[in-house]
């Protein structure tokens, strides 16, 4: 009995979930979602409008004389900085949305034509019960071992593809406002991941049936977060995460200066990071290792294809849209 609530000063490590409250700074990866509340009953533009000047004091703007209570126009009054009549221009789609019009456009593709094999050709190969029995014993171990030290991690890229993300970003050292195109870029990496990767989650295994969670087979695995209502196989996060580095590779190898040693630096960063997201998940008890490599595989015969889509469509979306992330690196 002391030796098991030995276990529990890992519990500890609990606290540090804490500090997960301070990934909502991170906002989206659009840069948006983040609550700005106002003060209640002075909104900001309920506020008198003021100026300053070079010592530090505020004067009416429509005067430029001293702040007058009484006369001064509040924010809400003044001329607005933007036109009334503005459009709706390109740069105003937010990455998410302007990614689902990629997707839309690639999903039409006729493959044969193109001179690529049909989604149902690509073989990301199979699993057997006897195989996730005997992978459960390392996903053990992963348990007892890694989980505690990998469960902020876990939790923050769980769930929605844009949760993980993030670490794309911070790793490149970017933004939606220094790099949109390249943030629209893991949007569309996202989309076209989990749209693939769910023509193969239903595929039929060794009973004809799709492969259970590792949880299922040992409910002691008890994964930290949500079990997803998909089959394990292949990984939703090892096929995504992958893609996006891909896609991203694919955008800076547009770049016109010193793009292939660009590409020769950045590769290991992002392709690490990809495999670290996968790791988490088996970690987590969510997947198997197969899963996993299942995925890494989906997300390079993907990227084989769009490799081909965008060579034969060079005026698409999905096109355009690396050229200009290219521009940005």
């Amino acid at each position: 009995m002391s030796s098991n609530m030995g276990n529990m000063g890992n519990m500890g490590n609990m606290g540090n979930m804490g500090n997960m409250g301070n990934m909502g700074n991170l906002g989206t990866l659009d840069g948006g979602s983040i609550a700005v509340p106002e003060r209640l009953g002075v909104p900001l533009w309920a506020e008198p409008a003021i100026t300053f000047k070079a010592d530090g004091s505020t004067v009416d703007p429509a005067t430029n004389a001293a702040v007058d209570p009484s006369t001064v126009k509040a924010v809400a009054d003044l001329t607005p900085p933007v036109a009334l009549t503005v459009a709706w221009e390109p740069k105003n789609w937010g990455g998410q949305w302007n990614a689902w019009l990629v997707l839309n456009e690639f999903v039409a593709i006729d493959w044969v034509t193109l001179g690529v094999s049909s989604w149902t050709a690509i073989n990301i190969g199979s699993w057997t019960h006897q195989q996730s029995q005997a992978e459960l014993q390392g996903l053990i171990r992963m348990m007892q071992d890694e989980r505690a030290d990998a469960l902020g991690e876990i939790v923050a890229q769980d769930a929605l593809y844009d949760h993980f993300a993030i670490y794309f970003l911070r790793l490149l050292r970017i933004s939606p406002v220094s790099h949109p195109a390249t943030c629209t870029l893991l949007h569309v990496a996202g989309l076209i991941g989990l749209m693939t990767v769910m023509r193969f989650k239903g595929q039929p295994g060794p009973d004809g049936k799709p492969r259970p969670r590792p949880s299922q087979y040992l409910p002691a695995l008890v994964p930290p977060v949500a079990v997803p209502g998909h089959p394990a196989f292949p990984s939703g996060h090892a096929t995504q995460s992958l893609l996006m580095a891909e896609l991203v590779l694919l955008a800076i190898g547009k770049a016109a200066a010193q793009s292939s040693e660009k590409l020769a630096l950045w590769k290991p960063y992002l392709h690490t990071l990809a495999q670290r997201m996968g790791r988490n998940r088996e970690i987590a008890g969510l997947h198997f290792p197969s899963d996993s490599t299942a995925g890494y595989i989906l997300a390079q015969e993907v990227t084989a294809r769009i490799v081909a889509y965008v060579a034969a469509n060079p005026g698409s979306r999905l096109a355009t849209m690396i050229t200009n992330a290219g521009k940005e690196w």
